[in-house]
């Protein structure tokens, strides 16, 4: 039979599936996405797990199902990468920003809040992350700092003109919250562009970012000053 196929007068058709030694042999499998609950890689351990259970030794597994596995492993492992190492420059940029121990912390924790609040609501949601709207969540997080390093500039200014704890952040956010408010309306309305797309990514990439960018605005004017300045002691408070 395999002789058969490799005449000229079927094209050949058997050279594409066995080698010449009849040692190796191609199988395609169309792979069913509709029920899928494992990711793409254990999938593919499972096919060569049964391959060896029946005797035989998988020598390559390729194809267009392989490498959306092999991409969405890249680029959680990038995701998570790029936003320790960024987190971990904050730290230090935190520290010389606020000056203070708590002040760095509340930076620290209230620039945390970002990541945590938009990967959790992808991940409730079930929004699919890909190449194209995984970096949203860096471009969240580089605005949330600029509008927070305003912010405690603004404290610091703040408790120049006598000012201390608690009522120096309400005199900074009352000095801030435009500039914050409005660079982050200008930005959502950039990259609202990217809804209108007809391109499900790229769709996603802009509702992130507008999700995002909420949480930027409710976590700069009022965590940061909440973690930041808010009185720890009721004598604090009565003063």
């Amino acid at each position: 039979m395999m002789e058969i196929m490799e005449q000229p007068k079927y094209a050949r058709v058997a050279k594409s599936f066995v080698t010449e030694d009849r040692s190796q042999t191609m199988f395609l499998l169309r792979m069913v996405e509709a029920r899928r609950d494992k990711l793409r890689l254990e999938v593919v351990d499972d096919l060569r797990s049964i391959t060896r259970k029946h005797g035989f030794t998988p020598a390559l597994v390729g194809g267009i199902y392989y490498l959306q596995g092999r991409l969405a492993k890249l680029v959680a492992s990038s995701l998570v990468t790029g936003l320790f190492w960024l987190n971990l420059l904050f730290i230090v940029i935190a520290w010389i920003v606020a000056r203070s121990i708590r002040g760095a912390i509340a930076m620290i924790a209230t620039l945390t809040l970002v990541p945590l609040c938009m990967l959790g609501g992808i991940g409730w949601l079930h929004v699919p992350m890909d190449v194209i709207s995984a970096p949203a969540t860096n471009v969240c997080i580089g605005i949330a700092i600029d509008s927070m390093i305003h912010l405690v500039f603004g404290v610091r200014r703040a408790q120049r003109d006598g000012k201390k704890g608690w009522p120096a952040w309400i005199a900074a956010r009352e000095e801030q919250w435009r500039g914050i408010v409005y660079s982050d309306v200008i930005f959502a309305a950039g990259f609202a562009i990217f809804v209108l797309s007809n391109f499900p990514p790229t769709q996603r990439f802009g509702l992130v970012v507008l999700a995002g960018l909420i949480v930027d605005i409710l976590a700069n004017l009022f965590v940061l000053p909440l973690l930041g300045g808010a009185p720890l002691r009721r004598s604090d408070r009565e003063k």
